[in-house]
């Protein structure tokens, strides 16, 4: 097993840029990867719109005070919401997880605005941003664990996490513009039917997508029961892995200086720069507008094993800016920080959700997810609360200097044990660039292919040795990286074959004694793969097993 190896020195920033582009044109060819982008970046949009949308109602209302509660109550409700519904993505099927949560979040916005625009109290408001929060918080550990099983290669990972990223930014910059003008031009309740309609654009683009596997519960396992247990899996990962926990950690500092900003922004917004309530909605763009700068600059990210140094670098890059603005206080240099800001956080999205995913397990990943999600939720609202105090006794300025250096102080201290969590991210390139080049293992998704990899054995044979004999019970696969061996049936030389090949799936998927004697006529460097490994493996998906059938078909007519 080897580490995915960055790019050499000597290849060139256009080289990397070039197989980075190829990973994410891959991306945009995966019909499903790209469908589920798409739905997340209408969640993230539509998600933002509202939130301006409240936040502006509220300042309305009460001030800064009434900000900060909102934050408050979103962020709580997500912190339960998202790791109860990420402990139910292995009992349901994530697809119809997501569908439903889009019609649960259409259904709350939609009777607020109309209970508003029937003269009803603004507090109903209140109930529907705890719903819509609670219902996207849930979106973000079950689409981020379902990338695995679409991609299909591990540059293809990174880049679908590039592309949310880049779908995130593209939300947080359209979502805010829209629900800051909105409601300053026709009101909440308009801005409220914004929200509706732009759910429902993502709620078309993710229906094609397959609604992947579910799995039963243990005879007599409740699903309470069932759901508490992968949630367990997932907080023991964090607690006893090094790489999750630490990371898990700098996002933790990451979202309570994000939920702090928050209010800032609208507090900052309303007086120190003098932008108005739809400058509210301007600055949470230009952080939006900033992630597309990121997600540029992170396109360099793909490929690369060891992603602690970008990680590290973006929480210092996401919190610098927030001390400038509250050391020069002008419209134009909050809103150059808060690009910069933004270009940071695409980048530790992208670095950070990584490591993440190539340190969990398949069957812990959406739980740690959504256990993440939890902790942002706390980050957020503990920062939602920080934020006024810190006005009232401080003052803005100050407030943002203050907020502004947790995150530097945060990678500091963490740097050594982010450094460490690169080793963790152990992927099995070799092995996974292997089992890619031959075609019954190219449709299979990434996590299959990984779990394949992972259980491969290197061996080696000299001329003469054998792979398998005729007659014999077949137990193992063989796939040949380097070396040329000759198949030979009741004595007689059937064909030769050369690396990349595989031997040995007829029997173990016929259910039959080894057809062929294969002879090793060169040395050979191998990777054995038991029988029901192979099985599981190439059974996962039917376009696979099918391409498993042809290889079979012409192998026996050949001989």
């Amino acid at each position: 097993m080897s580490h995915l190896p960055d790019q050499a020195p000597s290849a060139g920033i256009a080289f990397q840029v070039r197989a980075s582009l190829d990973a994410v044109g891959a991306v945009l060819r995966n019909r499903d990867l790209a469908r589920l982008e798409i739905g997340w970046t209408a969640s993230v949009a539509a998600d933002w719109a509202y939130v301006v949308t409240v936040m502006v109602t509220a300042y309305r209302a009460n001030g800064a005070l009434a900000v900060g509660g909102v934050g408050v109550v979103r962020m709580l409700v997500a912190t339960v919401t998202a790791p109860l519904v990420s402990g139910l993505a292995g009992r349901f099927r994530s697809q119809r997880l997501l569908v439903a949560i889009d019609i649960a979040r259409i259904a709350a916005v939609g009777i607020a605005a109309l209970v508003l625009g029937a003269g009803g109290p603004p507090i109903v408001m209140l109930a529907a941003v705890a719903v819509e929060a609670g219902a996207f918080a849930a979106i973000r550990p079950i689409q981020t664990s379902m990338l695995p099983g679409l991609a299909r290669s591990p540059a293809e990972l990174v880049a679908a996490n590039l592309a949310s990223s880049t779908g995130e930014s593209l939300g947080l910059f359209v979502g805010p513009a829209l629900g800051g003008f909105a409601v300053a031009a026709a009101g909440p309740v308009q801005a409220s039917i914004v929200t509706v309609a732009i759910v429902g654009v993502g709620l078309l683009a993710i229906l094609p997508i397959p609604a992947g596997e579910a799995h039963a519960a243990a005879p007599g396992e409740s699903m309470i029961a069932a759901t508490l247990a992968r949630l367990r899996q997932g907080a023991r990962v964090i607690a006893r892995e090094p790489a999750p926990r630490v990371v898990v950690a700098g996002f933790a500092a990451q979202t309570i200086v994000r939920g702090t900003l928050t209010v800032l922004v609208v507090v900052a917004a309303m007086g120190l720069l003098g932008v108005g309530e739809s400058g509210v909605g301007i600055l949470n763009s230009a952080i939006g507008l900033g992630g597309f700068v990121g997600a540029i600059g992170s396109v360099l990210l793909v490929g690369r094993a060891r992603l602690a140094g970008p990680f590290a670098v973006a929480l210092v890059l996401w919190g610098l800016p927030i001390v400038a603005i509250g050391i020069w206080p002008t419209a134009a240099i909050a809103l150059s920080a808060l690009v910069i800001v933004g270009a940071a956080n695409a980048a530790l999205d992208i670095a950070g959700f990584t490591l993440l995913q190539r340190t969990s397990s398949n069957q812990a990943r959406a739980a740690v997810f959504g256990l993440l999600e939890g902790v942002v939720g706390l980050g957020v609202a503990a920062g939602s609360m920080l934020g006024p105090p810190l006005v009232a006794g401080l003052g803005v300025r100050v407030a943002l200097v203050a907020t502004g250096a947790i995150l530097p102080v945060t990678a500091a201290i963490a740097w050594r044990a982010l450094a460490s969590a690169d080793d963790a991210a152990v992927v099995p390139a070799r092995e996974l660039a292997l089992l890619r080049s031959l075609p019954m293992f190219r449709p299979l998704p990434l996590t299959t292919l990984e779990q394949a990899a992972c259980r491969m054995t290197s061996v080696q044979f000299a001329p003469g040795d054998l792979l398998t004999e005729q007659g014999r019970p077949g137990d193992a696969f063989y796939l040949i990286e380097a070396g040329t061996v000759d198949v030979e049936q009741d004595g007689r030389l059937v064909r030769s074959l050369e690396a990349p090949s595989a031997v040995g799936e007829i029997a173990l998927l016929r259910h039959v004694p080894r057809t062929a004697t294969v002879r090793a006529t060169t040395p050979i460097t191998a990777f054995v793969l038991d029988g029901p490994d192979f099985i599981a493996a190439v059974s996962a998906r039917p376009e696979s097993a099918a391409a498993a059938d042809r290889v079979i078909a012409e192998r026996l007519a050949q001989g």
